[in-house]
């Protein structure tokens, strides 16, 4: 007997919205393709110079079935990327919250479907699916997590292990928050994500969340297609948003040194030589830093190395993956 859209749990998937609207329609239209029948949908906008809303609307309008009930809100001001969900999460009455960023576009018709079977099967709060790293006309680039990185991530099979993983910057793609799914009682009981940052809105929960739960890693969901040259995509410190430059060195003052004693020293070793480096003023700074904490340093070299090879084998895997799913963007 086929559910009724009834008994499903209501979903709300949440785009964020500010300046760029390249992708939107796209954005939108994996929504309404979704086999899922009980969407609630929120277009969120911070306070962009010119959010061409009559189109968009026109657009909805158009293109939603009777699956997907939507709405769009339109700040006046723009009040940073933290605050902008946390506004729309508060209006939205789902059971699951997917954000899915404009310019991101669903994997496949039928990935909304796939989160909501693996909350119910696993009664986890918090999934993190992998994502499809792309440029240009969806040309596809690598895999995040790396393909490769999967089975040593999957290893963290505590909430304590996959909190040292993240504070210490090891696997940093484990979880990103444009391929988190939260059960709305995690966000409510976390009390949404920390408005002390303005752009930040991923690291500072995980450092809350792992401190009570654990992250259900379920990588074998390819759930977006992820555009590449986002404000927080540049890896370096220095290129980064400077407002993201100010959200990361809060948290290092703040948080990221809260929970030591939950560490090994290991890992404290490489959280230390991490916020050292951070704060250093000059490049003689940073090399008598890496003198001190030579073996760190080897491992944070081994590393960027390995991923470089890890990014060249996700090729052959996503040629797979392409043709497995008959996908052609």
């Amino acid at each position: 007997m086929q559910t009724s859209k009834s008994e499903l749990p209501l979903v709300s998937i949440i785009t964020a919205s500010y300046q760029r609207f390249e992708r939107l329609y796209d954005t939108i239209n994996s929504v309404v393709n979704q086999d899922y029948p009980n969407i609630e949908y929120i277009i969120t906008d911070d306070g962009s110079d010119f959010f061409p809303f009559e189109d968009v609307r026109a657009f909805l309008r158009k293109r939603a079935n009777s699956n997907v009930q939507w709405f769009i809100v339109q700040h006046e001001l723009n009040i940073g990327t933290v605050k902008n969900l946390n506004s729309a999460y508060k209006k939205s009455k789902g059971n699951y919250v997917i954000n899915l960023s404009c310019g991101d576009v669903f994997f496949d018709n039928n990935i909304v479907s796939r989160i909501v079977n693996r909350f119910i099967t696993t009664k986890r709060d918090v999934i993190v699916t992998s994502r499809m790293v792309y440029r240009g006309s969806y040309t596809p680039l690598y895999l995040l997590p790396h393909y490769a990185e999967r089975k040593v991530i999957q290893r963290f099979d505590s909430s304590i292990k996959q909190y040292s993983a993240f504070i210490t910057s090891a696997f940093y793609d484990m979880a990103s928050g444009s391929a988190m799914c939260f059960s709305r009682s995690i966000l409510e009981r976390i009390g949404y994500f920390d408005e002390r940052y303005l752009l930040w809105e991923d690291g500072p929960f995980l450092a809350k969340y792992l401190m009570i739960g654990k992250l259900e890693f379920a990588y074998d969901i390819i759930s977006i297609w992820y555009e590449n040259g986002g404000v927080s995509s540049a890896r370096k410190f220095k290129n980064k948003h400077p407002k993201l430059q100010e959200d990361e060195l809060l948290f290092a003052r703040d948080e990221k040194l809260e929970h030591l004693d939950s560490l090994s020293l290991v890992n404290r070793r490489r959280l230390y030589r991490i916020n050292k480096r951070l704060f250093a003023r000059s490049k003689k700074q940073k090399v008598a830093i890496d003198i001190v904490y030579f073996p760190e340093t080897l491992f944070y070299i081994y590393y960027v190395i390995k991923r470089k090879y890890y990014k060249k084998r996700d090729v052959s895997i996503i040629k797979k993956i392409i043709c497995d799913n008959n996908l052609g963007k």
